[in-house]
């Protein structure tokens, strides 16, 4: 679903090729955004440049890169400050956008000049990237019957006309309702279609918990080419598949359950992040569990089924894709969800080792070690030999960016950040 961006940049002496890494980031005071100069080639890692950086920008979150990486859009999730930094970087210097949204933001989308922000508690806002101002909103708490809780991620449609959001759980006392994917037009934000997702498997739902009372959908994959949609399934552990084409005219056809745990049963795996990587045998969806037993499997979308499961630690980070080496790789955040009798419960204990995923000429998982580092996140890199990632690592209390050879498993270069690093920038 989600495709890492680069730009190519002159770097000198020399005349060599580096890509431009952003990344958001947390510093003694406050936070902001970064990017970095990197090339693989010859193993060199510049220094960070700060372009946003504000004090009240404390719990800085997911960033967002246009394609031509004029805009660059970053979240911090909380309240009563600068809470969205839009940098446009057609000017020198940069022309900086620090909007305070009424509430805690905490999933953005961009496509165009449109910027999509999804909020904590209920609402859906369309932004205009080029001037930074708000061209609609709607509340879902308010704006639809039944309302609506916790919009948790969206993507735009092929069309250009329509975002599709998924909302995750109900809410905490029952008085608005998750579980179910709106179909919003846009830049009004009109609702077209409210698909509400079967809550066929009571058994999974946890008694006196009325945010547990359903499937909870979290990612959505849009896979066009096949005329598929893929949702994780928090609650029931698993993924849900349906046709895209049915989907947008409001119905859910075709729509099946697919369990991610090792076992085939439904209930315990927790999927949490997932991408998709074209290969020669077609598109397959790499799915990372958060539940207790961790692992990560592959889904074939048009056999609408699970083809392979690899044992991993819970909580692997979101999948970063090399589709010219057909590989994914994955940081380990450690993320970790356990049922309880007052519902699910999560921690988080970072993992040691970069977990790669080789899907050409067979299917097979690698795991690469960082010494006496805990490595959280990762960033694709191109390279004339072999592919690279920048990786997040942590050695106790210190924060450093490790560019890694994923053919030899060298750290090649490090270099300290402008701060504690939260997320890499995603297209």
């Amino acid at each position: 679903m989600l495709q890492l961006v680069f730009a190519l940049i002159l770097f000198f002496p020399g005349l060599v090729q580096a890509e431009k890494v952003y990344y958001s980031f947390k510093g003694d005071a406050g936070g902001g955004v970064a990017v970095i100069e990197v090339d693989a080639d010859t193993g060199v890692l510049g220094e960070s440049k700060i372009l946003f950086k504000d004090e009240r920008f404390r719990e800085p979150g997911k960033v967002r890169i246009s394609p031509d990486q004029r805009y660059i859009a970053a979240i911090s999730e909380h309240v009563n400050a600068p809470n969205l930094a839009i940098i446009d970087q057609a000017s020198d210097p940069a022309t900086i956008h620090a909007i305070t949204l009424d509430e805690k933001p905490t999933a953005i989308r961009m496509r165009n000049d449109l910027l999509l922000v999804l909020c904590d508690d209920g609402p859906v806002v369309l932004v205009e990237l080029s001037t930074g101002e708000v061209k609609s909103t709607f509340d879902s708490r308010k704006d639809i019957k039944p309302t609506a809780n916790q919009p948790e991620e969206g993507v735009f449609a092929p069309d250009g006309d329509h975002v599709l959001v998924t909302y995750q759980k109900d809410h905490k006392k029952g008085k608005h309702q998750g579980c179910r994917v709106i179909v919003f037009s846009i830049p009004d934000l009109e609702v077209k279609h409210d698909l509400h997702l079967p809550r066929q498997h009571p058994e999974l739902h946890t008694e006196g918990v009325p945010a547990e009372q359903g499937p909870n959908p979290e990612e959505i994959i849009l896979l066009p080419d096949i005329n598929s949609v893929i949702l994780s399934l928090d609650l029931y552990g698993g993924v849900a598949v349906c046709d895209l084409d049915d989907m947008m005219e409001g119905i859910w056809d075709n729509l099946i359950y697919i369990p991610t745990s090792e076992d085939d049963e439904l209930g315990h795996a927790f999927p949490d992040r997932m991408n998709v990587i074209q290969t020669a045998d077609g598109p397959r969806v790499l799915v990372c569990n958060a539940g207790s037993q961790g692992g990560a499997c592959i889904i074939d979308p048009v056999k609408k089924k699970k083809i392979q499961y690899f044992k991993t630690i819970p909580g692997l980070d979101t999948p970063t894709v090399f589709s010219s080496h057909d590989l994914i790789v994955c940081g380990a955040t450690g993320k970790t969800k356990n049922r309880t009798s007052d519902g699910v419960q999560k921690m988080y204990s970072p993992g040691d080792s970069l977990h790669v995923f080789c899907f050409q000429p067979q299917l097979k998982m690698n795991t690469i070690a960082l010494e006496s580092s805990k490595v959280e996140r990762c960033h694709a890199i191109e390279s004339k030999n072999h592919p690279h990632v920048i990786a997040v690592a942590r050695d106790g209390d210190e924060c450093f960016l490790k560019l890694v050879n994923l053919h030899t498993g060298d750290v090649v270069a490090a270099a300290a950040p402008a701060g504690n690093v939260a997320r890499f920038g995603l297209h």
